[in-house]
This record gives structure tokens, sequence and C-alpha cells, in this order.
């Protein structure tokens, strides 16, 4: 959408406002005009509020990816607690499977390495987002897998906003990238 690229990338709207600004400038030099350099000057007034506010508001999108790397956080520090506080209460399938999985996992780390997919569902009620990313993870999963090291997967998250506003995982599987003949999605 256009206005999540105004909203999420200050390049966008100087690129946008700037050439504008430049040809004001040089129309006022050539045309001795002092209004087109007024104009100029109010673009440019303008161009940098709406800089200040792109950079202040946060889009769906943008706050979506900050909380993938709040939950690799809470995840390095093996927090379930502060995991399950992620998670929807409209969800217990999901809140007991975090429950049941994750303490017999231990993480020394938790790295995001790509985003491969973010999508919201603008339609659904209430919204719906799907986010796609890859980790690598140094694990101990002896008690479940036998293995302790490094670990690279792929995690699908599906978040839906609720009342408060807030986006809290209401899904989640995570695979081996190896097995790029399933499709998780």
């Amino acid at each position: 959408m256009i206005q999540n690229l105004f909203l999420e990338n200050a390049f966008y709207v100087a690129l946008f406002f700037l050439p504008m600004i430049v040809l004001l400038f040089v129309f006022a030099q050539i045309l001795t005009k002092p209004v087109l350099r007024n104009w100029g000057i109010g673009l440019a007034v303008l161009m940098v509020g709406l800089v200040i506010f792109e950079r202040l508001y946060v889009t769906d999108r943008e706050r979506l990816d900050q909380l993938i790397y709040h939950l690799a956080d809470e995840i390095q520090r093996n927090d379930v607690d502060g995991l399950l506080s992620y998670v929807s209460e409209n969800s217990p399938q999901t809140y007991q499977r975090i429950k049941k999985e994750i303490p017999d996992y231990r993480f020394r780390s938790c790295r995001i390495t790509r985003r491969n997919d973010l999508q919201i569902d603008y339609d659904s009620t209430p919204l719906r987002a799907k986010i796609d990313f890859s980790v690598v993870v140094d694990v101990d999963a002896t008690i479940r897998y036998g293995y302790n090291g490094r670990a690279q997967r792929n995690v699908i998250l599906t978040f839906e906003k609720e009342g408060d506003a807030q986006w809290r995982v209401v899904g989640f599987d995570h695979y081996d990238p190896r097995d790029a003949n399933l499709d998780y999605r």
C-alpha cells in the first residue's frame, strides 16, 4: 500500500519532495520570483515535518518486525513466562503448546537471520498477520531430540491484533529450512 511506503521509509518522502523543492528554487532564481522561493521553503518545511512524523509513527508492519525480535530475546533468555505474555488469551492451544514445548529446550542464543515474508490481512476482523522468518539458535535439546548445538530453523508466527491494539501470537510453527518441499504457510 502506498501509505505504508511513505510511513515506513523517510527516503521515499524525501524522494517525492526534493525534486519539487529544487525546481522551485531554480525557477525562483531564474525568474526572480520570491513567491516561488517561499513555496520551496514551505515544501521543505512540510518535507521535514513528514520525515519527523514518519520516524515517530510505528506502522503495523514495523510493530510486527519489532515483536519478533522481542520474542527472540525471550527465547534466548529461556523466559517462558515472558514468551507467554505475547500469546493471545484467545488461543489457549498455542499457550499450552508453548508452555509444554519450550521448557524442553535450553537456549544459549537465538538470532533472527532473515525475515522471509510478512503478510497482513487487512480484510479480516480482527486483523491477522503471518510472519515467516529464519533463525539460528544455539540450543541444548537433549531432552526432546538428543541434540546439543547450533541449528537453523524457519519460523512462522500468526498474530492477531486485539482490542487493546496489541499484536499477540495465536499460532506458530517451525521447521528445518532444508525441508523445502514442505509448505508450512
